[in-house]
């Protein structure tokens, strides 16, 4: 969800003035305030609704640009394949410990680090009532499994991400239940609880153009599926619309009719509805003509009459054996109580609905009827009067008992007793109602672990402080990294990305779209001072580069502020005592040598005067003289190319002249090398699959390049010139954002878009033994010591800085074969009782962590 521009209040304890400055006077709402837990501030969003699609638009505008291709490429079908492909090569979702990568040169250790307690978007969930369990589908792709109150939750899909999901469904088996999905362009089905996956088959003519639009299961005792699918028509050279059904729990469909949209409309006026437990009916409205289906047989059987070209929803609910149909056109509200024969115009409902299964009525009550965009429309009359179930700002004051922004689904459902319950998806996390949504609760504080982030920081002095960038969950901040995984303060809501600094993470620069913002001490508080882009940001999040020296200042990409054709850098300037960010426009104009736009730059930490920078067309550019003037470098000089929009662009820190870009690789190589600043570049994706890396980063030495990509993490290992996947049964298969490597530690920390922040930290060689880059790695955690190696009967673990506190020995299976909880920095580990072989320790501090390799004697 993108926020506008404006603070709308900070609630401060009590026991605090509220001092307010000139620019929070010109940016908050001084008739409105609202408590923040953790001092949240809630940015006001003000004519949301009528903002959000224009958003919507800005932010997928956002997304395509990143994900270039040739015409004919489908970036997402590509990358879906990829993961299919690696699911197949996967013999189970069983987790070891301790892992061994890229062909044997790592080996180490994948740990979760959260978020624990803010959840991202959920796009659909359902009750299964023979286990009691709910399924919730992520917007990350992932299916989690938990309780009806909200607890025990389980990720069942981290090996095999299901991108796009738009429906899910527990459909009840004389075996075991078969999960359901919808994503995209494919079904899937699992009889297994998730641990294998089969697409279902007779839609393969979508995966070509197209996309499923909505999937519904009719009458669960038959369990029908229908399917509305945009597609193609080849021969005729148009867009349709059909509907595909199944009659053997989505093994495989048939399509039954096809409709051009040039005589019917366009997807968006297209919709249907079934109810899930009785009829044998199908109820399916175009533009405003509604339909009944069933079987394989469609007959008109009414019409509103209010023709648009805008969208079109139908919904419905069989309370007592009576049928009730309600119809949304164009934010108009339409009643049947006569099987569609005529309709009654009830309410307008003032906004659009966020997704295709925003529009709900009740399983309990006929007058009950729901409609979500930004908030939920609730409605207990048939639509002749509606309320909200409540303001979306009233969530960072009552999380547990308020809605989030952004409602994807209202799906009503019956439990294992056969009472009537509602579930409410929202952008921060999955919300329960057993009264027709009078009262909500969340079912997400604790455990359904699905953050959405951008950017994740660390600061490298206090590694316990973790700053991340949320997709509609705010700038988020963790102060105590300990063992388990960590929970997360929301500082300010709304989408935040590309936090940099100067200062190593004391102070730090983001991003939201329409501002940047600064925080003089960024492990407090919200920000100290902000601007507005002001028709600058070419982007919906235009890139930053801290400034090499100077933590107040900032560089950002953006364009010509007022309207006309350029690319340019801006210095940004924070000024504390003027409470104000001032922007300076550099003179070059870096897109009349080019012709593109700016998407990545940085400058060499070896000479801060040589600056580089990848444009969306393939293109780059370098500086030898601080930015002053550019020359254009010679990545595109050839068609390998042409396709490739830049997203990270790193500066070697070992080997001056040494240059990485990385970006768009669906239709060309997706990473690139150049060893003399750019004039000259070579292909550098050996062992990388056909996908976007969104961010890459290396160890000091470049004998480790780490890439974040949009089907896993990867690492270039320099000894072998090869990439190689980070994946493993440990680690989330998902989108991975960012990475950022944090040599103190000897860790690699990946942000996900779907699964939160995840670790990779080296296990430590004891011998001398020359066998792998990662061994040589300098100062690998020396504050740790274990001894003797080998050792027979005991083992001495030692830490220099802080004292123990849990230390686990993991034998070569990944099983942990001795744990103990040490509270000292020095202590003994009786080993007599293992076998001979090798085994791995890990050693845990508060704050710090270690993984060793041992010999047993």
């Amino acid at each position: 969800m993108k926020k506008v521009f404006f603070l709308l209040a900070v609630l401060i304890l009590s026991s605090i003035v509220f001092a307010v400055s000139k620019w929070q006077n010109s940016h908050f709402s001084k008739t409105e305030k609202f408590p923040a837990p953790s001092e949240t501030i809630v940015l006001n969003k003000g004519d949301k609704e009528e903002k959000e699609w224009k958003e919507q638009l800005e932010r997928e505008e956002w997304i395509n640009r990143l994900h270039k291709t040739a015409p004919d490429a489908d970036w997402r079908s590509i990358d879906q394949q990829t993961r299919y492909m690696n699911l197949l090569r996967k013999s189970s979702n069983t987790r070891s410990n301790i892992d061994t990568l890229a062909n044997g040169f790592l080996t180490g250790f994948w740990k979760e680090r959260g978020s624990v307690n803010q959840s991202g978007r959920i796009v659909f969930a359902d009750y299964d009532t023979s286990s009691n369990a709910i399924y919730a589908a992520s917007d990350g792709g992932t299916i989690f499994k938990g309780s009806l109150n909200g607890s025990n939750w389980t990720p069942i899909t981290d090996h095999f991400n299901i991108s796009g999901i738009d429906y899910l469904a527990v459909l009840n088996q004389t075996s075991s239940p078969r999960i359901f999905v919808a994503a995209g362009k494919y079904c899937y089905f699992s009889d297994d609880d998730g641990t294998t996956w089969t697409t279902s088959t007779g839609i393969n003519a979508v995966t070509s153009w197209g996309d499923i639009r909505k999937a519904a299961v009719l009458n669960q005792d038959n369990e029908n599926i229908y399917l509305l699918i945009q597609e193609w028509d080849y021969t005729n050279w148009e867009e349709i619309i059909s509907i595909y059904y199944s009659q053997n729990r989505g093994t495989s469909f048939s399509k039954l009719v096809s409709y051009s949209t040039n005589q019917m409309g366009s997807i968006n006026q297209h919709d249907f509805w079934a109810d899930r437990y009785q009829g044998n009916t199908l109820y399916y409205i175009q533009q405003d003509r509604v339909f009944k289906v069933q079987g394989n047989v469609t007959q008109q059987i009414g019409s509103i009459g209010a023709l648009t070209n805008d969208r079109s929803m139908i919904t419905g609910t069989n309370v007592g054996g009576n049928l009730t149909l309600y119809a949304y056109i164009d934010q108009d509200i339409y009643q049947s109580i006569n099987g569609a024969a005529s309709w009654i115009q009830k309410a307008n409902v003032a906004r659009n609905p966020f997704r295709q299964n925003s529009f709900a009525a009740s399983y309990s009550n006929a007058n009950a009827v729901f409609f979500g965009g930004v908030n939920c429309a609730r409605s207990l009359n048939g639509f002749s009067s509606w309320e909200e179930v409540n303001q979306w700002y009233d969530y960072y004051g009552s999380i547990s008992d308020k809605l989030h922004a952004d409602i994807p689904a209202v799906i009503p459902f019956f439990d294992e007793n056969g009472v009537a319950k509602i579930f409410i998806c929202t952008d921060g996390g999955l919300y329960i109602s057993d009264d027709n949504l009078q009262t909500v609760e969340n079912l997400s504080l604790h455990g359904l672990n699905c953050s959405q982030y951008y950017d994740v920081y660390t600061y490298r002095a206090q590694p316990q402080y973790i700053y991340a960038g949320a997709q509609d969950q705010g700038f988020q901040r963790a102060s105590q990294d300990t063992a388990d995984i960590l929970g997360f303060e929301q500082t300010v809501s709304g989408d935040y990305a590309h936090i940099v600094s100067s200062d190593s993470g004391a102070s730090m620069w983001f991003v939201y779209p329409g501002f940047a913002a600064y925080n003089d001490d960024a492990t407090t508080g919200n920000w100290d001072v902000s601007g507005d882009f002001d028709g600058r940001g070419n982007y919906w999040l235009p890139p930053l580069c801290e400034h090499p020296t100077i933590k107040s200042k900032v560089y950002m990409a953006g364009d010509d502020p007022n309207g006309g054709t350029g690319a340019f850098i801006y210095e940004l300037t924070a000024n504390l005592s003027g409470n104000n960010v001032s922007y300076n426009q550099l003179p070059a104009d870096v897109q009349a040598l080019t012709g593109g736009q700016i998407s990545a730059f940085t400058y060499s930490p070896l000479d801060t005067d040589y600056w580089y920078a990848l444009m969306d067309n393939g293109t780059m550019v370098y500086s030898t003289d601080n930015m002053s003037n550019w020359n254009v470098g010679g990545l595109n000089n050839g068609p390998e190319a042409h396709y490739f929009h830049g997203a990270s662009i790193y500066a070697s820190k070992a080997k001056f002249g040494r240059v990485i870009a990385a970006g768009s690789g669906y239709s060309n190589p997706g990473v690139w090398v150049s060893e003399d600043h750019g004039v000259t570049w070579e292909q550098m994706n050996s062992g990388l699959p056909q996908t976007l890396t969104f961010m890459i980063d290396a160890t000091p030495d470049d004998s480790l390049i780490f890439a974040a990509t949009e089907v896993g993490p990867y690492v270039f290992v320099a000894k072998d010139s090869m990439w190689y996947s980070m994946s493993s049964d440990a680690a989330p298969d998902q989108r991975y954002w960012s990475v950022e490597w944090i040599n103190a530690s000897k860790t690699v920390r990946f942000g996900t878009y779907g699964r939160g922040i995840w670790d990779f930290s080296f296990a430590q060689e004891s011998d001398t033994t020359d066998t792998t880059s990662v061994n040589n790695l300098s100062g690998l955690n020396e504050q740790f010591h274990v001894y003797p190696n080998p050792a027979k009967d005991q083992l001495t673990v030692q830490s220099e800085q802080a004292k123990l506190r849990k230390v686990d020995i993991y034998d070569i299976n990944g099983r942990v074969v001795t744990q103990i909880y040490p509270t000292e920095n020095t202590t003994t580990i009786n080993l007599s009782h293992l076998v001979k072989g090798t085994y791995f320790v890990h050693l845990h501090t508060q704050t710090e962590h270690s993984i060793q390799k041992i010999i047993k004697l």
